[in-house]
């Protein structure tokens, strides 16, 4: 498993992607003047980086759940094969045996 699936991948670079835009559209859309944090408090700060970080971090985190969801799929899929390799063995071992 240390190869990424192609929908790993993906998910990755759709997160970057969603990520930058995210951050570009923070600075342009709304239009942030860095002279207001001069007379913001520090909780008033926090408050400010948790809204605008909150969707990234959920996105990530859904990133995050996808990639274990493809992972268990591929480890469902080798253990299938490993499973039937056994039987077959089994079935072998059997006909040996009689």
């Amino acid at each position: 498993m240390s190869q990424y699936s192609p929908y790993t991948k993906r998910y990755i670079i759709f997160g970057i992607l969603i990520s930058l835009l995210w951050l570009t559209s923070i600075l342009f859309l709304l239009d942030l003047d860095f002279r207001l944090l001069s007379i913001m408090t520090p909780s008033e700060i926090g408050n400010v980086m948790y809204v605008l970080s909150a969707p990234l971090v959920f996105l990530w985190l859904a990133i995050g759940y996808l990639r274990l969801m493809d992972d268990y799929q591929q480890v469902k899929k080798e253990l299938t094969v490993v499973r039937q390799m056994f039987l077959d063995l089994k079935q072998r071992l059997d006909k040996i045996s009689d």
